[in-house]
């Protein structure tokens, strides 16, 4: 596809690195808006952007150093900062993430549950678009297959491995992403106690993981043939559906109300 959207004199700029800004402001407007539409002031989202793009990226390669081969960075600790050459855990980037949201509510005496709530829609948009660049750098590729609709990379710069039709795992996310996004849309028209939104999506997304890990070729494989991400994924749908399914007075918010 196309890794490398412009190279000048010898230093590349990845293609995935622009559409991830990319996603990244989609996600804060989107965030604002749901904000917005819960009585909060908008401007709120983009000082969290900072903390939770360096927490996630923290979380994501101390996963990835962790589940891979801890022995091997044992032994190369600084490989373990080189981001630059790929190795990043969406499992760990979730729980960064998450610890700079509860730190930061905290800090910004923020309702928590309903920050959660306007982030939902926009992580679901952010994550669409993201898996967008991560189709046309090969990074998230699939297994091979013979499917009508492979997909086959050839540039030398791509992630992916060169020559063989893969599932094309990054579209698949992306399409999942956006589903969710219009099931989120449509629910928030409904009047539901703070956290449903942000548990639902949570719900989702664990789906989306489950399913298209079991396709893809680029994820860290702890018994074959279950997956890193997809345990992380089942963890993750089981909390929230036992959350979800709690009686309503159990939240612990209501919309727009501060936590106590």
């Amino acid at each position: 596809m196309y890794p490398v959207l412009v190279s000048v004199g010898g230093l590349g700029v990845q293609t995935a690195g622009v559409v991830a800004i990319a996603a990244v402001w989609a996600a804060a407007l989107l965030a604002g808006r749901e904000l917005a539409h819960r009585g909060h002031s908008p401007d709120l989202v983009h000082d969290f952007v900072t903390p939770a793009l360096v927490a996630g990226l923290i979380g994501a390669r101390l996963a990835y150093v962790l589940l891979f081969d801890p022995g091997w960075y044992l032994t190369h600790p600084w490989q373990a900062l080189a981001v630059w050459r790929g190795g990043l855990a969406e499992e760990g980037a979730f729980i960064g993430g998450l610890g700079a949201a509860v730190w930061w509510c905290r800090r910004r005496s923020v309702p928590f549950w309903a920050f959660a709530d306007a982030l939902a829609p926009a992580l679901a948009l952010g994550g669409a678009i993201a898996h967008l660049g991560a189709f046309l750098g090969g990074a998230g590729y699939g297994t091979p297959t013979a499917v009508a609709w492979a997909v086959t990379f050839t540039d030398p710069n791509s992630s992916a491995p060169l020559g063989t039709p893969l599932h094309p795992t990054q579209l698949y996310e992306a399409g999942l992403d956006l589903v969710l996004l219009a099931g989120l849309c449509v629910l928030r028209r409904r009047s539901a106690p703070a956290g449903r939104q942000c548990l639902l999506f949570l719900a989702g997304n664990a789906v989306i993981r489950l399913a298209v890990d079991a396709v893809k070729g680029d994820v860290i494989v702890l018994a074959d043939p279950v997956t890193s991400g997809q345990v992380a994924a089942a963890i993750v749908l089981a909390a929230a559906g036992l959350l979800l399914m709690r009686p309503s007075r159990s939240h612990p918010s209501r919309e727009g109300q501060h936590d106590t």
